[in-house]
């Protein structure tokens, strides 16, 4: 979110409150579903970011760059276009296949420790990398709120998402009105067991499902909000 910057560690799965009518102190106030050691939460929860985005990246690099270059070399390779020989491309393929097996796997434990060293670094770089990674994958949701979605407590609800991004645009008397925004898990325990046959089932509480509320001292008769969120 660019109203605000992450303190602490790990802006993911977190509880998060936002209160434009606060004159002093923080206006902004966010806790954690789980607390664990830093080290832990960022090789459990940073990580895996990361390493998705890396493996977004490659897969683009792949479908745009690479795989013409193995259409084209094939090409070139059965007509004798070029005069490349077939032992040459082969050994060009395993090069590239070698190369791209070995970076899509140290790239993202580079970047993880490299970031884990400066929290700033951390804290600014992990939302960023999983907005982009839901952009390119196309699970960017957008959501246009008007007057008429705005219900008789004067709030715009998003009742469910994964909160690893929410952008808002509000203009008009959204702008005008709009007070304060509440991020938080939605509150329900689930049983899961491992294995079928297991009769003993294991609770868990949700820190992975959200919904956003957004709060308006009163009801936005023009304009609108554009919402963008995964």
């Amino acid at each position: 979110m660019s109203e605000f910057t992450y303190k602490e560690y790990l802006p993911l799965n977190a509880r998060i409150i936002i209160d434009y009518n606060q004159k002093k102190g923080e206006k902004v106030k966010f806790s954690y579903p789980k607390e664990m050691e830093y080290k832990k939460a960022v090789w459990k929860s940073g990580y895996p970011t990361i390493n998705g985005f890396w493996l977004v990246l490659n897969i683009q690099f792949f479908m745009y760059v690479l795989v013409p270059f193995f259409i084209i070399r094939w090409i070139s390779d059965y007509y004798h276009i070029f005069g490349l020989q077939t032992a040459t491309g082969l050994i060009i393929d395993t090069h590239l296949i070698a190369i791209g097996i070995v970076e899509i796997f140290t790239v993202p434990i580079i970047v993880t420790f490299y970031l884990s060293r400066n929290k700033e670094k951390l804290s600014t770089w992990i939302p960023k990398m999983g907005y982009l990674s839901g952009k390119l994958l196309g699970f960017l949701k957008e959501m246009d709120f008007t007057p008429k979605d705005i219900t008789n407590e004067n709030k715009a609800i998003i009742p469910i998402f994964s909160n690893v991004t929410l952008k808002w645009f509000p203009d008009g008397d959204f702008n005008k009105y709009l007070e304060k925004i509440e991020i938080l898990e939605l509150p329900f325990h689930y049983k899961i067991r491992f294995f079928w046959w297991l009769k003993k089932w294991k609770a868990l509480q949700n820190d992975y499902l959200f919904r956003a509320v957004f709060h308006f001292s009163q009801k936005p008769e023009n304009g609108s909000m554009k919402v963008e969120f995964i």
